[in-house]
């Protein structure tokens, strides 16, 4: 159940972030879950939101695949691009230049 509910929080997010913001710190500890797929949709669902969580960082070679319905599609990306992806994404909602992983 907690994979909908974060792919939810991450479309909505993607809409409208301010109606999910306090959903956040929940979704930042999910990064933690010992389910890649709770783990990869939470990283999924913060680059929605463009929010920057360093728990991101500890993700980046997290070869776990996961399934995904993203942009009309099913996917199957490992957390560690998500968590990637999700970087990419904080990084240009705040203005950085995006960083090379």
């Amino acid at each position: 159940m907690r994979r909908g509910i974060l792919w939810a929080i991450g479309r909505i997010g993607e809409k409208n972030p301010e109606l999910v913001a306090e959903a956040v710190p929940e979704v930042e500890e999910l990064l933690q879950d010992p389910d890649p797929e709770v783990r990869g949709y939470a990283a999924w669902a913060l680059g929605k939101l463009g929010v920057p969580s360093a728990g991101l960082n500890d993700m980046l070679a997290d070869e776990a695949e996961i399934e995904l319905w993203d942009q009309g599609r099913l996917m199957h990306p490992t957390v560690g691009a998500l968590a990637r992806e999700a970087l990419k994404r904080s990084e240009a909602a705040i203005g950085l230049e995006p960083t090379t992983c």
